[in-house]
């Protein structure tokens, strides 16, 4: 039987055995993935001289303990650096297994890309095949297949024979949750999450294919909800996806996994943040799970769906994420400006500025001061969850601080974060309840050196982790401290303010917002309220120009909180 005939039920098209393949995955790490995923024996000396049995009831059993273990997820799509899904053989140990503390997941790429490695690592013969998912909402409407952005697994179990059966561990919620023999015959079918789900197999070819007679065969995996025993002759099979018995391999699911979290219209996960949890249902046999989808919280056993909460705002979301979910995110750093840090001798207190005036036994020259951590709340400064909340004046025993500036630092806490935005949208939550007409609150990007101005400023010895390195095309002169070095030089004090002056270096932003711009348009205003076109001097906003500004009755009180800071491509939803 040649290769492109009809599939045959229960093996590949034409008979075909899977070789057996070498893992990319050590010994050892096929057994820490065991140990992960819960499995119940231990078996490391099997594994060790090539003895696991690679058996029908263990596939099973591994596929149901791996879906459950780890959640279908997006998070890094969203809220990593990069917005970008490592599937990678090396990314996705690290962060399944080496990284498991933080539970966290992936979609079908890392899902199913991880047990395809760790199968073959036990013996299993298995390779990898790509599918289109259905888009239609229900089963009355006409398939409308993506482009291939599925994966799915092909095994054989058992020795010497070529039976092979279909795994798929990745599809999210509703998907497959056992092996199901590759067979369309009207008894081939296996039980969903629960007795009231049931998917099955069918051929069929891709309806937009323009050939008489296809080279390729394709499956269609479906599925059934069922009400009732007496309703389950009437209850219609929806397709979930489409694919065909053609081999892909590592280097096609990274470009499709690229494509899928990039291409606009690619998948949903661009646009929406999406997690599955599965979990055990009583004894083990039956599956349930939970989903968050867009605003909707919802926990799906059988045929029972019941929505657990409405998640209104990012703070909810990540609270549900963390909580029920039970997966942990790498929180964001932000540091202070190096301006903001007490400057002094090194192993001593004595200030190097008094007054207004730089010590000159102190710091003779602009290399020879030192500055030590900051006390972010004299500053004003605080951080909770994924905000940061700067206050304009503090109180302090001895005097009070005005203002402050703080980086956002990259993962390694000890550079800055780079944002390249070309073709990509920038968006954030700013809340100015607190912040009164007249003070200043800026969210903007600067061109600074990542290490803070260490690499070219060898007297730099603080870097990044102590905030120098600042440029702002504002170009201001009473920076007390830039690229290592203190602004001695043409030092000129403030005839009437203490710890104020300027200096010879000046550093020469982008703003992405400033309250000042906000403020002017409302002081500015001349639209009516409530319609009234005829009453002279009336304005929006809330300083009108008839009371004066009204910093000083507000400024004790004044802050701005800046949150959910997220990059993504153009035409995503960072920007809402």
């Amino acid at each position: 039987m040649s290769p492109l005939s009809s599939p045959t039920d229960g093996t590949l098209a034409g008979g075909s055995f899977i070789k057996r393949t070498t893992s990319v995955y050590s010994k050892d790490q096929v057994v820490h993935w065991l140990k992960r995923i819960g499995f119940p024996r231990t078996i490391e000396a099997e594994i060790r001289e090539e003895r696991f049995p690679t058996t029908l009831e263990n596939l099973e059993l591994l596929s149901r303990l791996h879906l459950v273990t780890f959640p279908f997820e997006n998070l890094d799509m969203h809220y990593s650096p990069n917005h970008i899904m490592d599937v990678s053989p090396e990314g996705l140990y690290e962060r399944f297994i080496v990284d498991h503390k933080k539970r966290r997941g992936s979609y079908c790429y890392g899902k199913s890309g991880l047990l395809l490695e760790m199968l073959r690592g036990l013996g299993y013969r298995v390779y990898a095949g790509q599918g289109r998912v259905n888009g239609a909402a229900s089963a009355d409407e006409p398939p409308r297949y993506t482009p291939l952005v599925h994966m799915v697994l092909f095994v054989q179990p058992l020795p010497e024979k070529n039976t092979t059966y279909l795994v798929d561990v990745g599809f999210g919620g509703g998907g497959p949750v056992r092996p199901l023999l590759l067979s369309d015959a009207e008894d081939n079918f296996v039980m969903g999450g629960t007795s009231t789900e049931r998917h099955r197999l069918r051929r069929g070819e891709h309806p937009n294919s323009t050939l008489e007679k296809p080279s390729v065969h394709y499956w269609r995996m479906e599925v059934q909800h069922i009400q009732s025993q007496a309703s389950q002759a009437k209850a219609p099979w929806k397709v979930l996806y489409t694919f065909s018995e053609t081999e892909f391999f590592q280097l096609d699911f990274e470009s499709a996994s690229y494509f899928v979290s990039t291409h606009p219209n690619g998948s949903p996960f661009l646009r929406e943040i999406i997690c599955v949890k599965y979990r055990f249902v009583d004894d083990g046999e039956e599956l349930g799970y939970l989903t968050l989808y867009r605003d909707q919280l919802k926990q799906h056993t059988g045929a029972v769906t019941q929505e657990v909460k409405k998640v209104t705002t990012e703070k909810d979301r990540i609270k549900a994420i963390k909580a029920l979910f039970e997966m942990e995110f790498d929180e964001a750093v932000a540091i202070a400006n190096s301006n903001w840090r007490w400057i002094h001798p090194p192993g001593k207190t004595q200030n190097c500025i008094t007054g207004n005036y730089w010590d000159s036994t102190l710091c003779p020259d602009g290399l020879t001061c030192a500055l030590d951590v900051a006390g972010y709340k004299d500053y004003g400064i605080v951080a909770s969850g994924n905000a940061i909340r700067l206050r304009y004046r503090t109180l302090l025993d001895y005097a009070s601080n005005i203002g402050s500036r703080v980086f956002l630092m990259d993962s390694s806490d000890s550079k800055y974060e780079v944002f390249d935005l070309r073709n990509r949208e920038f968006s954030f939550d700013v809340d100015v309840s607190e912040l009164p007409c007249g003070l200043n609150g800026a969210l903007y990007f600067v061109e600074m050196d990542a290490d803070g101005g260490m690499a070219k400023t060898p007297t730099n010895e603080a870097g990044a982790r102590c905030g120098t390195g600042y440029c702002d095309s504002k170009c201001p002169r009473d920076l007390r401290f830039i690229d290592g070095k203190a602004n001695i030089e043409g030092w000129e004090r403030s005839p009437d303010r203490d710890f104020i002056g300027y200096g010879g270096y000046g550093s020469c932003l982008m703003s992405i917002w400033d309250d000042f711009e906000m403020t002017t348009d409302w002081l500015d205003s001349k639209f009516p309220v409530n319609g009234d076109t005829t009453t002279p001097g009336v304005v929006r906003g809330p300083c009108p120009s008839a009371n004066g500004p009204h910093i000083p009755e507000d400024i004790l009180k004044g802050a701005v909180t800046f949150s959910n800071i997220k990059v993504g491509p153009i035409r995503s939803t960072y920007a809402h």
